[in-house]
């Protein structure tokens, strides 16, 4: 029973998540305004909504290039584009699950990892055993328990918190994905409409 719980509030998280990400890049702020409202309402059973929410809204200000952190990245993407190119005709990487591997190369490439945390941020460079589901601090602390990994109690909030908003992101990029193909889908259709 407590399982059926979980996975219904688990649901419900995912589908508020992305009713507010596709209002925001639709700029519906009706629609917006009422998922903010679902939300909260939701919130009362499930308070992991509340943190996500704020996760994505900093990934948004990053995407808009309003942190310095953001401007970085985006110069890195360009110069990446220009450079390897071929590296972005792909989106397989999108279907795949993120694995701790991931999550801690992200964490070398930005520069967060303090000298005393490096060590088990290198070793856990190649393993490709899948996140926790959900991302909660306990959950972190039995995958860090599970893999002999060290490290502080900062590092393992920030592989937390840097997992989360590399799973937002991915979230974003398949639900732009997906409406970027409904579009492709209904594009023939309304044609057909217009010329008959």
């Amino acid at each position: 029973m407590q399982k059926d719980t979980e996975n219904e509030r688990t649901r419900t998280r995912e589908r508020l998540l992305d009713r507010y990400v596709l209002a925001i890049d639709s700029g519906d702020l009706e629609e917006l305004a009422a998922t903010l409202d679902a939300a909260y309402e939701a919130s009362r059973d499930d308070p992991e909504i509340g943190h996500l929410i704020t996760e994505i809204n900093r990934a948004y200000r990053e995407e808009e290039g309003l942190t310095p952190l953001a401007a970085d990245a985006h110069l890195v993407r360009e110069i990446l584009h220009k450079c390897v190119p071929s590296a972005f005709d792909t989106h397989d990487h999108l279907k795949r699950l993120l694995t701790v591997g991931d999550v801690a190369s992200r964490l070398q490439a930005q520069g967060h990892v303090r000298p005393g945390d490096d060590e088990t941020n290198r070793a856990l460079l190649g393993i490709v055993v899948s996140l926790p589901k959900p991302l909660t601090a306990p959950a972190i602390k039995q995958l860090a328990s599970e893999l002999g990994a060290g490290g502080s109690e900062f590092y393992w909030r920030t592989f937390r918190d840097e997992a989360i908003t590399m799973g937002i992101a991915r979230s974003h990029d398949q639900a732009k994905l997906a409406a970027r193909a409904r579009r492709v889908r209904r594009s023939p259709r309304q044609n057909k409409k217009k010329q008959g």
